[in-house]
């Protein structure tokens, strides 16, 4: 089960549109310009390579469960040095250095609430879709820990940019569907493609 050449260049362009709402948010919230792209889309697969680095590394996580016509997790996910770094650009009040403490992980919290809020909320509104969101939560650690039990699926992993005071830092947005909510997802944009 894969997306289309068709309907992967509509997701990236969903998503696109979404990091896009996200960083205009973080803009007005922190008063400095951030700059947000992304960089590449991915389907892929649990056990696929460009995976196993996520699977043993530490790293600084915010995801949300969704539920409705699609089900899911999506996650924004920094290797630890990159998400100190963010925290030193965008909060320098709180004298960051190579620890994550309880208030650093609410900053993180809130940028990838906003962030995966963005991008959520753009499949939404031009899937025409109705989901319910958890709160974002904050985890650190590995990734194989993390999905563990989550069950067979499909993850949009895509690779983004932050580019603050001319200094850019890579996070991963990873969005993992259910197998039937895949399918469900590659007919809602055959839906927007015109081609249903």
């Amino acid at each position: 089960m894969e997306l289309s050449a068709l309907q992967l260049d509509a997701l990236k362009e969903l998503i696109n549109i979404g990091v896009g709402k996200g960083a205009s948010l973080l803009n007005r919230m922190l008063n400095k310009p951030i700059e947000l792209k992304t960089i590449h889309v991915h389907i892929v697969d649990w056990h696929d390579d460009v995976l196993q680095e996520y699977q043993t590394k530490n790293a600084s996580i915010v995801h949300m469960d969704f539920n409705g016509q699609i089900n899911g997790r999506a996650n924004l996910i920094f290797p630890n040095r990159d998400a100190i770094r963010l925290l030193g650009l965008i909060a320098p009040w709180l004298n960051v250095d190579t620890s994550i403490s309880h208030v650093k992980k609410n900053v993180l919290t809130e940028v990838g609430n906003i962030v995966i809020n963005g991008v959520i909320g753009s499949l939404n509104n031009v899937l025409n879709l109705h989901s319910s969101y958890t709160l974002p939560c904050y985890s650190d650690g590995a990734l194989y820990d993390f999905f563990v039990g989550m069950g067979k699926g499909k993850f949009i992993l895509a690779n983004t940019q932050y580019a603050i005071e001319e200094q850019a830092i890579k996070g991963t947005l990873l969005i993992f569907l259910e197998l039937n909510s895949f399918q469900v997802l590659g007919e809602l944009l055959d839906n927007i493609n015109g081609n249903a």
